[in-house]
């Protein structure tokens, strides 16, 4: 065999055992037996390589690849690259630099006629796809993804900040390359303007900063990450105070404290975002911002604060987040808002939360509350929908009232109570559909409503609803056995008897101001609401409350002026308490019975109850008396049934609660004992 002496053998290394089976590398003496060969088997002419493995590999990718032989026993081979811009190889191992083709060749030492090529595609992506990362300006890495070739790339990152120190201020702009059109594996650098800090103010808090101040002209305000090689973590009051040119503020993630008053009372603030790492609001943050039009808060923000955008007229709409477990009271009030939704994570409604929102067109409340607060809605004049798709049980004091232009409502299954001027004023409310749980309505809650005109047609009940009639003009719930509400009073019958009519319980205010009413009877009655008597004037005779009413409210009977004599037989339940106010003011009354085991009579009780009542028994049991309980004449004789030194024990709480006057005619029905 003839052999030809190449320079590209110097360096060059034998192809390992890894690559060929049964191959071994050959020993100085079998080389130069070979080479002092002068016969050659036929079957060398038959000698034959072929390189095995891939013929695609990628960018900076590699791969390995091997030789496949036929009649050749021990050999030495090297290996080119017919580019190696393109592709490097050695020891058969191929590494892509660029796109593009390289032929690898394979070459026998021992005869450079046996050979072997292929042909390698280094491409820039094996599945067509780019890579494209994006760093930091320090070669940080923030986020990476593959685009497909000609797409726009998207940054899902959290957005890069860079470390102030104490006289810059570093502000992401953007990215060193276009997004857009991606051709190539692609690294795409953060970019920062830096700013002169001495328009910005910071309060050391030791570890962190505070945020106090900006008195720049600038237009975009972005409160500062860090500063002084420490973060910013706190934005403190009145820092855009006196500032007229600040349009829009940038409150970066990090941020978890707003003190009040933050950017109170101006009038060029058009613009802010709340991030979802503030968990402490002051009050009034964005009070009196007459300017403020567009709020962004952003999922995680659990609060919005009190009074926190009052007075905000150009805000005309907003987005609270499924994050938000609490509104706080005036949050809204006299803002601009035009249309509400409510969502359900939230648990607490502050008063007046929505309150005097002049263009306020529709509200839905979807929030996880059981009260909806005192005035929430109240004075919202434009308000022409209310949706309560929520499992509330209470519509508090004035909660809608004076809504004038609000024309029906359909309340919620869950609404029990409606309570005092929740709807007065609602001078547009023609129909209110019950829920099928409202038993209890409060005093004046639909004052002023159309809805109870022409006897209470405007009131209507739902189809499924079996827990509530209507007859003699009377709204019975509680399928019958409680009264709740007097839709017509001209249609109530004169003598009520309550036990024929199947009714244990008489809503508060029920029968308030029915002067046509002649007689009632109460035996079978067990609960009475506040005030359900008052100012029925028309009832004469005989008050006799049984031992069955073992509920009594504040005021039941007050005013009721025809009753001559009050006859007490129940001793109110576990309290053993008489009520507050509830014979006040009953000024034909002569006489009062109190049973033994009376131990507290209330506030104002039998107070201004008139000249006519001389006499009145106070049982033994009894231990306080409260304030004008017996607030009345000179005339009044009462005889407690102990002695004088027992009424010694007895609390009287106030200087009226029975007038000295009246002490010194009292009677001590014990002393004969």
């Amino acid at each position: 065999m003839k052999r030809k002496n190449r320079v590209a053998l110097v360096g060059l290394c034998a192809l390992s055992l890894g690559l060929i089976a049964g191959w071994s590398k050959p020993s100085a003496a079998s080389a130069a037996a070979s080479e002092n060969s002068s016969e050659m088997s036929e079957d060398t002419l038959s000698q034959s390589a072929t390189i095995t493995g891939s013929d695609k590999i990628e960018i900076g990718g590699s791969t390995q690849l091997g030789l496949s032989l036929s009649n050749v026993s021990a050999a030495t081979f090297i290996w080119e690259s017919s580019d190696t811009s393109v592709a490097t190889v050695k020891d058969g191992l191929v590494t892509g630099l660029k796109a593009g083709t390289a032929t690898i060749t394979v070459t026998c030492v021992e005869d450079l006629s046996l050979e072997a090529t292929k042909e390698i595609t280094v491409v820039k992506d094996l599945d067509g796809k780019y890579k494209v990362s994006f760093v930091d300006y320090d070669g940080t890495l923030l986020y990476e993804t593959y685009v497909d070739e000609g797409a726009t790339v998207t940054f899902k990152g959290e957005e890069p900040t860079r470390l102030n120190s104490t006289t810059t201020l570093y502000s992401f702009i953007g990215w060193d390359h276009d997004l857009t059109n991606i051709t190539d594996n692609t690294l795409i650098k953060a970019k920062y303007s830096e700013t002169d800090f001495s328009d910005y103010f910071f309060e050391d808090l030791g570890t962190t900063y505070k945020f106090i101040g900006y008195s720049g002209e600038g237009d975009t305000l972005t409160i500062p990450t860090s500063f002084n090689g420490r973060a910013v973590t706190a934005i403190g009051s009145n820092v855009i105070k006196g500032n007229t040119h600040v349009k829009k503020v940038v409150i970066p993630k990090g941020i978890d404290t707003i003190d009040s008053n933050a950017f109170s009372d101006s009038e060029t603030l058009e613009e802010v975002n709340i991030p979802s790492t503030v968990y402490y609001f002051g009050e009034k943050i964005f009070y009196q911002c007459s300017a403020l039009k567009t709020v962004t808060i952003e999922d995680g923000v659990t609060s919005i604060a009190d009074e926190m955008f009052r007075s905000c007229s150009a805000l005309t709409s907003i987005e609270i987040p499924n994050t938000v477990t609490r509104i706080g009271e005036n949050s809204f009030f006299m803002s601009g808002l035009t249309e509400l939704t409510i969502p359900e994570s939230v648990t607490e409604i502050g008063q007046m939360a929505f309150s005097n929102c002049a263009s306020l067109v529709k509200a839905t409340v979807k929030a996880n509350i059981e009260t909806l607060p005192s005035s929430c809605f109240s004075s919202d004049k434009q308000l022409t929908t209310l949706e309560l798709d929520c499992p509330v049980v209470k519509l508090d004091t004035a909660a809608v009232m004076s809504c004038t232009a609000l024309t029906e409502i359909t309340l919620p299954d869950t609404l029990t109570t409606i309570g005092d001027r929740a709807f007065s004023g609602c001078t547009a409310l023609a129909t209110i559909t019950l829920g099928s749980g409202t038993t209890d309505f409060g005093e004046d809650s639909l004052n002023n409503v159309p809805a109870l005109n022409d006897g209470g047609a405007g009131i209507k009940l739902k189809e499924d609803d079996t827990t509530h009639s209507i007859e003699n003009g009377i709204l019975y719930s509680n399928s019958g056995s409680k009264i709740s509400l007097v839709l017509d009073a001209a249609s109530v019958p004169t003598t009520l008897n309550f036990k024929e009519l199947g009714v244990t319980e008489i809503g508060s205010f029920a029968f308030l101001d029915i002067t046509t009413i002649t007689s009632i009877s109460l035996d079978g009655v067990t609960s009475i609401g506040v005030h359900a008597f008052d100012g029925c004037k028309g009832v004469t005779g005989e008050l006799l409350i049984p031992e069955s009413c073992v509920d009594v409210g504040l005021g039941a009977f007050e005013y009721m002026s025809g009753i001559t004599s009050i006859n007490i037989q129940t001793l109110f339940g576990d309290t053993k308490t008489i009520p507050e106010e509830i014979f006040r003011n009953c000024t034909s009354v002569t006489t009062a019975s109190i049973p033994d085991g009376i131990e507290k009579i209330s506030l104002r009780a039998f107070g201004w109850i008139g000249t006519k009542f001389t006499s009145v028994n106070i049982p033994k049991s009894v231990t306080y008396i409260g304030n004008y309980a017996f607030q009345s004449n000179s005339k009044l004789i009462i005889t407690y049934e102990g002695t004088e030194e027992d009424w010694k024990s007895v609390t009287l709480d106030g200087t009226y609660a029975i007038p000295s006057a009246q002490q010194k005619t009292m009677i001590f029905a014990g002393e004969g004992e």
